[in-house]
């Protein structure tokens, strides 16, 4: 049985519990079917889903895990309980619901249930070009995901890369990098190169256009611990997320 588009899988339920914004209410979310539940439990894992049978099912989380974390299993599990219900447990429907290519299902099927592309473009858009940044930076909070979550999935629906940079003894490193699929390699790779050159001299955060690749890039420095100075860049194609 083919696995169904996880984003239309997670725009279906969406749809089903009506106008909401971030972050998701999962529980809401999780009440289209009257046998499921979550609950919280001291577990050395992060969580699993418990099929009842005709009694619906459950989901349970680690109760130490961060909000973040929970939210993203509880996403996970969710995705899960959908290929179990769409296989309807007949036989043959087991190769769907577990193995490699099922968990990559759930985890794309968890980002675009609790970062839906449509909202994630327009928290980016709301802010504005000059606010990227700020709007890369507020944006774990605002849909309730850990900030690696957020990032992956900005740069997975946009054409915005963002890098972590740090800076020791003169050097600069890029530590982490969530770069888009629609990014040219070249043409980003001279930028970023670019980028490192002007940071240390441009100031705490601002704006770098170079005339060549035609890439704007956005930076701004998160910390600054002794010898140490950490930077977020974000960078995309000129005229995207223009004001």
């Amino acid at each position: 049985m083919k696995l169904p588009d996880p984003e239309e899988a997670a725009a279906r339920l969406h749809s089903q519990v009506g106008p909401i914004s971030p972050p998701v209410d999962l529980h809401r979310i999780a009440g289209l079917w009257s046998g499921l539940r979550i609950s919280t439990e001291s577990l050395d894992g992060e969580g699993y889903l418990v099929d009842l049978g005709s009694r619906g099912g459950e989901i349970i989380v680690r109760a130490h895990s961060t909000l973040p974390r929970q939210r993203y299993t509880i996403a996970h599990e969710l995705g899960h309980w959908v290929l179990r219900a769409r296989g309807d447990r007949s036989e043959g429907s087991a190769a769907t619901q577990t193995g490699p290519a099922a968990e990559k299902w759930c985890d794309r099927f968890a980002a675009g249930l609790l970062m839906p592309r449509a909202w994630v473009v327009r928290h980016l858009r709301s802010a504005r070009s000059a606010g990227l940044v700020s709007a890369v930076l507020s944006g774990p909070e605002i849909f309730s995901v850990s900030e690696q979550a957020f990032r992956l999935r900005v740069a997975e629906t946009t054409s915005i890369s963002i890098f972590e940079v740090q800076q020791r003894d003169g050097r600069l490193d890029v530590e982490k990098e969530f770069i888009s699929p629609t990014a040219e390699t070249g043409p980003l790779t001279m930028t970023l190169l670019r980028v490192t050159d002007l940071i240390p001299g441009a100031g705490d955060r601002g704006m770098y256009l170079d005339p060549d690749t035609r890439f704007r890039s956005h930076h701004r420095l998160l910390s600054s611990p002794g010898d140490v100075r950490r930077w977020l860049v974000c960078m995309m194609p000129a005229g995207e997320f223009d004001d």
